[in-house]
């Protein structure tokens, strides 16, 4: 009788048990290579988005962040305006669409624009460490809120809310910076002294992005101060803007906190000039109200340093 050729029950199971072994050791190999393959996809698809960025750049300078400041330019713009083709691009990962924002960030250390993707349109300034409800759900950020702001890598300082319009936050510092100062050498050059002692004190806020201010007042003209990171308080703004009263008590106390009849500093100059004296500007005093004095006293009034910062990181 012949013998019938086949596997006993013990070497079926053999073979099995090396089945699940290679399985074992194939199957996640398989998988590692189809992420790796999807991860490089993706990342090819992150160079082309970030090229596109980069040309709509190119041709958009004067929209570009500057001293570490950022933007967001939405994969729509970039779309519509003939950098990215349009059409949907899936991200191969999690196969959802990539519909979101690039964040360009100005690197001021190695002096060049850092690009990201950015799932979130909507970003706060990261100078900001204080939370607001008015960042976030479109409101006005109301005068007098206070507000934590890194002016410099780990230079931390608290402002208060002159005015929030355009995006645009108006701060004043909640003490003066530095020692006492004159105003001016004479009433007719303006607060030259001042606003040069205030830029020497602020010029490494270098989270602050640098203006052009141009002070106007009916006694000595227009004095323009370009590069400024911080200008002074107008003598219009601290009387229509937060309903300060000429010598009398009207300012709301944040104003002029830490300002002290029993030490100095007592006051802090305006960057406007008095009209009814020949040599006397304006200032903020301890007792709460806008007096003037003579632009060359220095004994006893400093400077403020006010402020303007995007709320938000402004997206295109």
């Amino acid at each position: 009788m012949d013998k019938k050729n086949g596997f006993t029950f013990i070497e079926l199971l053999g073979v099995i048990l090396l089945i699940g072994i290679v399985a074992l050791i194939a199957v996640p190999a398989v998988n590692d290579i189809i992420q790796n393959s999807k991860q490089k996809a993706l990342d090819k698809q992150m160079d082309t988005i970030f090229d596109s960025a980069r040309n709509w750049a190119v041709k958009n300078i004067d929209l570009l962040p500057e001293d570490n400041g950022s933007i967001l330019v939405k994969l729509e713009t970039l779309k519509e305006k003939g950098f990215l083709e349009n059409k949907e691009i899936i991200n191969p990962v999690s196969e959802e669409e990539l519909d979101a924002c690039v964040k360009i960030t100005h690197n001021v250390s190695y002096n060049q624009y850092d690009y990201e993707y950015s799932e979130e349109c909507i970003a706060n300034n990261s100078i900001i460490k204080t939370e607001h409800a008015c960042l976030t759900n479109g409101t006005t950020c109301p005068t007098g809120e206070k507000f934590a702001i890194e002016v410099a890598p780990g230079n931390i300082q608290n402002f208060y809310v002159i005015n929030d319009l355009d995006n645009t936050l108006t701060l004043i510092m909640d003490r003066n910076i530095g020692d006492t100062v004159a105003w001016g050498e004479s009433k007719v050059e303006g607060p030259i002294t001042a606003l040069n002692y205030l830029e020497s004190q602020t010029s490494n806020w270098t989270n602050i992005s640098t203006k052009t201010y141009s002070l106007t007042d009916s006694i000595y003209g227009t004095i323009t101060r370009p590069n400024a990171r911080t200008r002074m308080l107008t003598h219009d703004e601290a009387i229509d803007s937060l309903e300060c009263v000429e010598y009398n008590a009207g300012c709301p106390t944040w104003l002029y906190e830490n300002l002290s009849s029993d030490s100095t500093p007592y006051g802090f100059w305006l960057s406007s000039a008095s009209v009814g004296d020949a040599n006397y500007a304006w200032l903020v005093s301890y007792v709460g109200y806008v007096h003037s004095t003579d632009v060359t006293f220095d004994s006893n009034y400093g400077v403020r340093p006010v402020i303007e910062i995007s709320k938000s990181n402004i997206v295109y």
